[in-house]
């Protein structure tokens, strides 16, 4: 009953008539409607009257979504290395990444995943992880992803300089920001704070590429 009262409420705008229908009768089969500890939906004489579906707050889990989004993100950067660096979709190169000791922890719990999502051979993350000097590499949040065995050097160093102008300009404009008085004093609260979370997560990322461009040199 829950879910078709969901469904017709979100047909409702474009089959009004046969939704309202369906909507009577399934009022007088199921007046009160719900899941039990989930949600109890409010029924309206009529479906026109009727609240449009929401979502499940208590079925929200922020930890699930960052975790997923910490999987994802790695194998969004080694599809675009595989496209950038042409890597045939058969191939199953090998591929690292180095990162907080937590978030490499969940990667290697779902090496299997990954390896089947981004076409990889094998992959193990560690916060120790060095970047093997033919890799090309890349930096998706505080995580730096490294592809074994793709690159040409002076072509790689070039692309790291690049990254790290990009992210430096990045970071100044944050730190501009920061610095202004007005903005500090007269935005809100949570927006500061954005400010100053985004400043230490380009600060780590333009850590990590100088660290890269280094090991590339060496």
């Amino acid at each position: 009953a829950v879910v078709l009262d969901q469904v017709i409420r979100l047909l409702h705008p474009f089959v009004p008539f046969i939704t309202e229908e369906i909507y009577q009768k399934l009022n007088a089969v199921a007046p009160i409607r719900g899941l039990a500890g989930l949600v109890d939906l409010k029924v309206a004489d009529s479906l026109v009257r009727s609240a449009w579906p929401g979502g499940l707050e208590s079925l929200v889990d922020p930890a699930a979504e960052r975790a997923v989004e910490a999987i994802q993100a790695p194998i969004r950067a080694i599809r675009d290395i595989r496209n950038q660096y042409n890597i045939a979709p058969s191939a199953r190169p090998e591929a690292s990444a180095s990162g907080p000791a937590t978030t490499c922890e969940l990667l290697n719990a779902n090496a299997a995943l990954l390896c089947h999502l981004a076409g990889l051979g094998r992959f193990h993350a560690s916060p120790d992880t060095a970047k093997p000097r033919t890799a090309a590499a890349t930096i998706v949040g505080d995580v730096s992803v490294f592809m074994h065995d793709v690159i040409d050097v002076a072509a790689e160093r070039t692309r790291l300089e690049k990254k790290r102008a990009e992210i430096a300009a990045a970071k100044a404009g944050v730190e501009a920001k920061l610095g202004n008085d007005n903005f500090v004093n007269r935005a809100k609260p949570e927006v500061v704070q954005q400010a100053r979370d985004r400043l230490a997560e380009l600060t780590e990322q333009l850590r990590a590429a100088e660290g890269l461009l280094a090991e590339l040199t060496d």
